[in-house]
């Protein structure tokens, strides 16, 4: 049995733990802000439906989970301004953003198996907290990494980069010597960790963020600030 949500001038509204094929949201046409946490992620169709079908939405944030991942999801809503996805445990996720004129932001909380794609208009800014702490960073990690930071296929403005420690960008020199630098065109780079790192590390770090963005006008290093932190809780409220 479908329930109906009839609520015609409903502008914010927060689904968790449920199934978006039993509510029914054809008469919130209102609704600006959502929030969604489902149990039926593995199928997109329903949540893409719901999407499209929200003539007025500008905040879009939707959490992924650990038996019911989602894995594959196209966007498409004229008038969304800001996007935030979590996908904290160990899922691969992909988003595909389509017919989206007015996005300006993107968020991401989770691991680094992780891809997006926006049709070329205009710049995003991105903000990627990656939900990784180990004490070693392996061959695998590096790979991981570089792939992630190819997928980021999207024309943006400016990124900011949280990771746990300075350690876990710090590339190889063998894998700068064989593969391309990932973010070729990105020109302004803010990157944040939980400890401010010493200063022989961070003008190593240095050397390889610029490797990873040769176009670099602006490039920032810190501690990740009230933001950042925020955005980390909240992908484990979410879940």
């Amino acid at each position: 049995m479908v329930e109906e949500i009839n609520v015609i001038n409903l502008e914010s509204l927060k689904l968790k733990g449920v199934s978006l094929n039993k509510k029914s949201l054809s008469a919130c046409k209102a609704i600006r802000n959502l929030s969604l946490t489902c149990w039926d992620m593995e199928d997109s169709s329903s949540l893409e439906y719901l999407i499209s079908n929200l003539p007025l939405l500008e905040d879009l944030a939707f959490s992924n989970g650990r038996n019911w991942a989602l894995k594959h999801i196209k966007i498409s809503s004229k008038h969304l301004k800001r996007v935030i996805v979590t996908n904290p445990f160990d899922n691969e996720m992909t988003v595909i953003i389509k017919s989206a004129p007015n996005l300006a932001s993107l968020y991401y909380v989770g691991n680094i198996k992780f891809s997006v794609s926006m049709e070329p208009s205009n710049l995003l800014n991105g903000t990627f907290v990656i939900l990784k702490q180990q004490e070693n960073y392996d061959t695998d990690w590096f790979i991981n990494l570089m792939n992630f930071l190819l997928n980021l296929n999207c024309s943006w403005n400016k990124i900011r980069l949280h990771v746990d420690s300075v350690e876990a960008l710090i590339l190889p020199k063998y894998l700068k010597r064989i593969c391309r630098s990932p973010l070729v065109t990105l020109n302004h780079l803010r990157v944040f960790t939980e400890c401010k790192p010493e200063k022989e590390k961070e003008l190593v770090l240095k050397d390889v963020l610029r490797w990873i963005s040769p176009s670099l006008k602006t490039l920032f290093i810190g501690e990740k600030g009230p933001l950042l932190k925020s955005l980390q809780k909240a992908a484990y409220l979410f879940v």
